[in-house]
This record gives structure tokens, C-alpha cells and sequence, in this order.
């Protein structure tokens, strides 16, 4: 490992205090007045700050030290979140032993900001450690989080597919989700049908070849349906191409994570208005990224023309929430 750097405001201060004290000792050892036994004192007076000073740059030193260690543990951890399924007891043991660190420690300086956002990272771990344990893995999984869907998002996802065990479920983007959402509903028997849509063909092609390893691709599939414009009441907007809606119904579950923003303001809204009629009753409608404004704007607008929905913001990663149509 690097060797570690006292961090500045520490030196800064020892800096000012070491060169004070030098500048007392030179005046005082010139006055004619002070006495020898006075010079032995203010030599010892400087060895003992020294010591002080140097004892303090080697406990900056350790303090540093264990927050790079910290640090590096967190970003293994990270790394190690949603890898494979062989991941599972490995990302355990980084837990505990993280953990042990943690509490083990002062928790002073930089360590504070380890302790205040661990937390975080260990509601994903126990989020993924949760999805794998409900599902049979037959092959590597892709990594969850960044611009997939967080695992505790998926937890949520995963838990309203079993409470209203859908006919048919569609996402709005392809991916991770459409893979857990499968093997949930093959693991617990559903007779469900997912549809993933998808506007780019390199993805909707990765998402098909990951279900096909999985041995779940006679269950979901991703749909390529390109961006194109649709007509809403708020007007044209681009949305994934309408043709790809044609033979869905009875739409119990809908999720969605897509399509991307870019320049395209409320981008997601148009999935509600062009569903609607398809939504079977009682079906639950799940947005995700809702700590952003754009997706809280189309929360507000999704309530205020369909009034007899019920909604529920759920605290996750990204945020979510969740619309039910009764």
C-alpha cells in the first residue's frame, strides 16, 4: 500500500506550533539575564514538543493509514456486490470482517466518513445476498448498480411480483431486472410472461443472450423497439416504438427504468398514458431513479390524471415508487 499522508490542517498547525517554539527558545536563550540551568530547560522544553509533534504525525499517520484501508475494503466490497453467485460468501466475509474494522476503530478523521456511509453499502450487500438466496443461478450474473438497477431496488421489484404474481410483466430498459424478475418467477412457479423493451440492439441482444444462459428465455425476453416519437396528452415526445405494445395485455406489473434522459425531459412519462388500457386490474406500476426532479415531476402528473391510484415512495438507493391501480 501507498505510504500514507498527514493530512494538511494537521501539518499546517504542527508547523506553526514547531516554528513558534523555536522562535521563543532563540529569544529567550539571547537574553543576557537567563541562566544556564534556564537554556537546559528551554533545549528540554523543545525535545519534549518535538516528541509531542512527532507522536502526533505518527498517529495522523495510522489514523490515514486506516482510512485507506477502509476505503480500499469498500471499493473490493462494491466490486464484489452482484458479481456471481459464488460471490455470495465471499462478500459475507468482506462484510463482517469490514464491519469488525469499524467498530474496532476510533472513528476519528477521515474515518468518520467511512462509518456514516457504511451503512449504505452494507443495505445493498444484504439486498443481493436476499436476491440470490430466492433464486436458482445457473450462470454469471452482471454487476447491479451504476445504470442498472440498485439490488435493493430489485428486492422491491421482486416483491411486488410475488404479491400480485402478474400474467404479464413489462420494463420499460432490459437488463439484470429482466433476468431476477424471470428467475423468480421460475423458481416460484408463476405463470408469467415478462417483456423487456429495449431501444438499443447491442442491449436487447446482451439481456437475450443472458436469459438464454439461465435457461429462462421461454419465460422473458427483450424487445427491440426503438426511440421514435409518441403522442401523449402533453404531446410528441420520443418513447420506445408503439409497434412493440401491439400484443401485450393484461399488463399486471410494470416497471420502469427507461427510456434513458439525455435531452429528453419527463423522458419515462409517456409509459403510463400508452399502458394504461393495457394494465390489468390491481396492477402495480414501479418507477425507479425518483431522487431525481424529473421523476418526481412524473409521479405528480401520473397522480393527478389517474386519481384512483395509490402511491407509495419507498427509501432505496435511487429512490422508488410504487403506483397501484385498483
Amino acid at each position: 500500500m501507498s505510504s500514507a499522508r498527514v493530512s494538511q490542517p494537521f501539518a499546517i498547525v504542527a508547523s506553526l506550533l514547531a516554528a513558534l517554539a523555536i522562535v521563543v527558545a532563540v529569544v529567550a536563550w539571547n537574553l543576557d539575564e537567563v541562566t544556564s540551568s534556564v537554556r537546559v530547560l528551554v533545549l528540554l522544553g523543545l525535545v519534549i514538543l518535538a516528541a509531542v509533534l512527532a507522536l502526533g504525525v505518527l498517529a495522523e499517520r495510522r489514523s490515514d493509514e486506516r482510512h485507506a484501508e477502509r476505503h480500499a475494503e469498500l471499493r473490493a466490497l462494491a466490486a464484489a456486490v452482484g458479481s456471481d453467485a459464488a460471490s455470495i460468501a465471499d462478500v459475507q466475509q468482506r462484510v463482517r470482517r469490514l464491519q469488525e474494522g469499524l467498530n474496532n476503530s476510533s472513528a476519528s478523521g477521515p474515518l468518520r466518513y467511512i462509518n456514516k456511509h457504511a451503512d449504505q453499502v452494507f443495505e445493498q450487500v444484504q439486498a443481493t445476498i436476499n436476491l440470490f438466496a430466492m433464486v436458482d443461478i445457473a450462470a454469471p450474473v452482471p454487476p447491479l448498480r451504476h445504470w442498472a438497477v440498485s439490488p435493493d431496488a430489485l428486492n422491491l421489484l421482486v416483491q411486488e411480483l410475488l404479491a400480485v404474481r402478474p400474467r404479464v410483466v413489462v420494463e420499460c430498459g432490459s437488463g439484470s431486472s429482466t433476468l431476477f424478475l424471470a428467475l423468480v418467477a421460475r423458481k416460484h412457479g408463476l405463470d408469467t410472461r415478462i417483456v423487456a423493451l429495449d431501444h438499443e440492439q447491442e442491449y436487447a441482444d446482451k439481456t437475450n443472450r443472458l436469459l438464454a444462459a439461465h435457461g429462462v428465455d421461454d419465460i422473458a425476453s427483450a424487445r427491440l423497439a426503438p426511440l421514435e416519437d409518441v403522442t401523449t396528452d402533453r404531446g410528441a415526445q420520443p418513447w420506445y416504438a408503439a409497434t412493440a405494445l401491439d400484443d401485450l395485455s393484461d399488463v399486471g406489473l410494470l416497471f420502469v427504468d427507461g427510456p434513458p434522459g439525455g435531452g429528453n425531459r419527463l423522458a419515462r412519462y409517456p409509459a403510463l398514458p400508452l399502458l394504461w388500457d393495457r394494465l390489468a386490474p390491481g396492477a402495480s406500476i414501479v418507477l425507479d431513479d425518483t431522487d431525481r426532479a424529473d421523476e418526481q415531476e412524473i409521479i405528480a402528473l401520473w397522480a393527478a390524471a389517474h386519481p384512483e391510484l395509490s402511491g407509495e415512495s419507498i427509501a432505496t438507493e435511487k429512490g422508488a415508487y410504487i403506483l397501484r391501480r385498483p
